[in-house]
């Protein structure tokens, strides 16, 4: 169907009846009075998704193990930004909220708020909660197989402070 703006276009203009996307795309259709959020995965609406990896950051395997202090330092200034959020997501919000596409406070502190509790404390993957989200992957039909939820195979917290 396409990106976050793709789906609510069609939404609001009845090409589709549902989709499931996370925050923030449900609460701007729920704001603009066209969509409903029927299901809330990071406020825990599911159990199954309570130990889901909702983030992630990806950079090419051989470009982070050949710039190891860059890739520290990516993960340090978004674990940085994470403290505000988990911190404050109203004043986080408020501070990005010109940067947004939508450029909805509201909307954007509601998103800060639902993922909150859905976030990493300190950018660190869990690994129960990658297998998790593998196994959910795969039951769902997203992946062809679980994939292998060890370290270094498909997520690495090799350029975090863990």
């Amino acid at each position: 169907m396409g990106d976050g703006s793709s789906l609510l276009a069609a939404l609001e203009t009845g090409q589709i009846d549902a989709y499931q996307l996370s925050p923030p795309t449900p609460y701007v259709a729920q704001a603009a009075g066209f969509g409903t959020v029927l299901i809330d995965g990071p406020s825990g609406d599911v159990p199954r998704f309570a130990d889901f990896a909702y983030t992630g950051f990806a950079a090419n395997r051989e470009w982070a193990e050949a710039n190891p202090e860059a890739a520290r330092a990516f993960s340090s200034a978004l674990n940085q930004a994470m403290e505000q959020v988990l911190a404050d997501p109203r004043a986080a919000a408020e501070k990005i909220v010109d940067r947004m596409s939508a450029g909805d406070l509201p909307v954007l502190q509601q998103t800060l708020e639902a993922l909150a509790p859905a976030l990493s404390e300190d950018g660190c993957f869990d690994p129960a909660a990658v297998q998790s989200t593998l196994a959910v992957m795969h039951e769902v039909g997203i992946t062809g197989s679980a994939g292998d939820p060890a370290e270094g195979v498909l997520w690495t917290n090799a350029y975090n402070q863990c």
